[in-house]
């Protein structure tokens, strides 16, 4: 009996033990689970969504935009997690950004890099006569290559929209981050608000020119091979100097200047800014009026994003000088002969706008190779850094420019424009401005 007692003792208040344990044990898991989720989420990539810019519209449609795109991107199961808007702000404030739009892919990174961010979200909200676009850019933060969204263009702004915004920007980055993740959308019929229109895309611009031209336009091929660069003739300035024999391999670059319809199209894609405004003289901004003239009064960034967007770059300063010269080095783009305003448009050419002309009407001015406007008409952009030295140290290779910033941290500039002299259209003559810098006789081309 008392053996038995015993044993019953024993046991029995085992029995009563046992639940407790395994509620215990339970509870450790779904501690250690929680830990663990929260440690999987940690290492998740970050992703921050930067306030949208508004263009044409009040200023709170863009603030409330991002603030929807946040909320929206943070309450689903990604393969990312997205910055809280308090510490974005937070490190907006110390790297000294005002908490307000912010557009530019360079801004984007440097925000980017403070937060251990890999991507950033940047966007518009635009409204193109009844009609409202919104368009959002994925900036990677480690390469500066920023990916755009399909935009949307709806009659009417309401939550459901943004919230439609939200799902493609989630979609690309989940097959950005973790192709095998991307979650199907959720269905909008659990949203609250009215439904929306079915959204349409953007109408191409009415204009008289060949959809060629409101598109990227052609591309002529630059066969590989030698060329003389720089001032054989000994009549330039000393950063044109020495001049040299360069080799460079094939590459393809646009046959004219990139186009007001061109940029417009960009614009509509991207959300990017007009260039409304200049640092010196008037924008000339009518993608409608003037769908054929070359884009000005925009800076180097702006050329930049461009061609990325297009899925090219920006030539180097020496491409740009073969595809005008040719291999035989000649003084201007049609040859030796001196300019006049049947071949180029420069100071003493008038026209509708003081000179400047609408790209391509002037075959006489045309390269060895077929590019137009390669003389005059505006300056161009290229992707070196500007250094007065760098001619007689460069390599004979497929030169790229300075590998830093050069000495005065500038982009250079090719061409001439339509305020220039016939010194300055010289085909051998080089100029550089500031990145951020914007002029109404500048604008540019791509290649590839």
């Amino acid at each position: 009996m008392f053996t038995a007692n015993v044993r019953a003792n024993v046991i029995i208040p085992c029995m009563h033990k046992k639940p407790v344990y395994s509620a215990f044990f339970l509870l450790l898991g779904l501690g250690l689970f929680a830990l663990l989720a929260v440690a999987l989420a940690e290492d998740k990539p970050k992703v921050a969504v930067v306030q949208f810019d508004s263009i044409g519209v009040e200023p709170s449609l863009g603030m409330a935009a991002s603030e929807i795109l946040t909320t929206h991107l943070a309450s689903r199961e990604q393969a990312f997690r997205v910055v809280e808007r308090t510490q974005l702000q937070k490190a907006m404030q110390e790297l000294g950004y005002q908490t307000s739009a912010l557009v530019d892919p360079e801004s984007a990174v440097q925000i980017g890099k403070h937060l251990g961010a890999r991507y950033i979200v940047v966007g518009s909200v635009t409204r193109f006569g009844s009609s409202y676009s919104l368009n959002a850019r994925i900036v990677e933060v480690e390469t500066a290559e920023t990916r755009s969204v399909e935009p949307l263009t709806t009659p009417e702004l309401n939550p459901t929209s943004v919230i439609q915004l939200s799902q493609q920007i989630a979609s690309r980055l989940n097959r950005l981050i973790a192709p095998a993740f991307a979650p199907s959308p959720v269905p909008l019929s659990g949203v609250e608000g009215p439904t929306p229109r079915p959204f349409q895309s953007l109408a191409p611009l009415p204009s008289p020119v060949p959809v060629a031209l409101n598109q990227i336009g052609r591309l002529i091929s630059i066969p590989a091979g030698p060329f003389l660069r720089g001032d054989q003739f000994n009549e330039g300035q000393a950063d044109e100097r020495p001049a040299r024999t360069i080799y460079l391999d094939a590459f393809s670059i646009m046959e004219h200047e990139v186009t007001q319809a061109q940029y417009m199209g960009f614009i509509q894609a991207t959300g990017r800014k007009p260039p409304l405004s200049c640092h010196y003289g008037k924008p000339i901004w009518d993608p409608e009026g003037k769908p054929q003239y070359p884009v000005v009064c925009v800076n180097w960034n702006d050329a930049y994003a461009y061609c990325n967007w297009a899925g090219m770059r920006l030539p180097s300063e020496a491409e740009w000088e073969k595809a005008a010269r040719g291999p035989q080095g000649f003084r201007f783009a049609w040859g030796n002969e001196a300019p006049n305003c049947e071949r180029s448009a420069y100071s003493g050419c008038k026209g509708q706008e003081w000179g400047l002309h609408a790209v391509g009407v002037k075959p006489l001015g045309n390269s060895p190779y077929g590019l137009r406007d390669m003389t005059g008409n505006v300056w161009e952009w290229v992707q070196d850094w500007y250094d007065s030295r760098y001619y007689a140290q460069s390599p004979e290779n497929n030169p790229t420019g300075p590998a830093g910033k050069g000495e005065k941290a500038t982009k250079v500039l090719r061409s001439g424009s339509y305020g220039h002299d016939s010194f300055a259209i010289r085909a051998s003559n080089r100029s550089d401005l500031d990145i951020e810098y914007t002029s109404h006789f500048t604008g540019f081309r791509c290649a590839r």
